[in-house]
């Protein structure tokens, strides 16, 4: 909540009120969005691949570990 608090919802790229489904328009606000929906890793209960997960970390600049406490590097206000 905090992250989307702090990017999502004020980024042009964030999900609207009544977006249904997939935000086509951002991979990182999608996967942070499934991750607080299941076990709250960018993994998602072993459905998402590694390869995956680490191509949004590194876009993230995160090292996988520490408390998301960064500001998006691909925010749009």
């Amino acid at each position: 909540m905090i992250w989307s608090e702090r990017n999502c919802d004020q980024c042009i790229k964030g999900p609207k009120p009544d977006l249904v489904g997939n935000n086509t328009e951002c991979a990182i606000e999608q996967s942070i969005a499934i991750a607080a929906a299941t076990d709250g890793s960018l993994l998602h209960d072993g459905m998402t691949p590694m390869n995956k997960a680490d191509a949004i970390a590194k876009r993230l600049n995160w090292d996988g570990k520490s408390y998301l406490e960064n500001n998006c590097p691909e925010f749009v206000p």
